[in-house]
């Protein structure tokens, strides 16, 4: 049984979203979709991979409350973020712990682009 009192944290779910501009050229855009109370564990974990491939980080992970409306989530990753104190975080592994429907774990890394951390949307001109 899930105790309420363990997801005392708010982070919001956001959705990357990708338009054509003027010049043809895709604009990525972050949506809000959820707002969600989450557990919050600070982590990091770096693994050496064989040359060629990239190395994978985790920054932190969260655990928010299954809902069916999440399931895009598990299926699509790459095309989600999460913000947590004014940080965007890409998700890189999402896990429904042996399928249970009870909780979902989001693996996550600070996401930065040319030295600058991404845009969160209340933040877009």
């Amino acid at each position: 049984m899930l105790n309420s009192g363990e997801f005392r944290e708010i982070i919001d779910i956001l959705e990357v979203t990708i338009t054509l501009n003027a010049a043809l050229s895709d604009v990525k855009s972050l949506t809000k979709i959820a707002t969600v109370h989450a557990q919050v564990n600070s982590y990091y974990r770096r693994e050496d991979n064989l040359a060629g491939q990239e190395d994978e980080e985790i920054d932190i992970i969260f655990v928010v409350r299954y809902s069916a409306a999440y399931g895009d989530i598990l299926k699509r990753k790459q095309d989600f973020r999460v913000q947590y104190e004014g940080v965007v975080y890409k998700i890189k592994f999402a896990d429904d712990f042996k399928y249970r429907h009870e909780t979902i774990k989001l693996s996550c890394k600070a996401v930065t682009r040319y030295g600058k951390r991404e845009r969160a949307p209340e933040e877009e001109p």
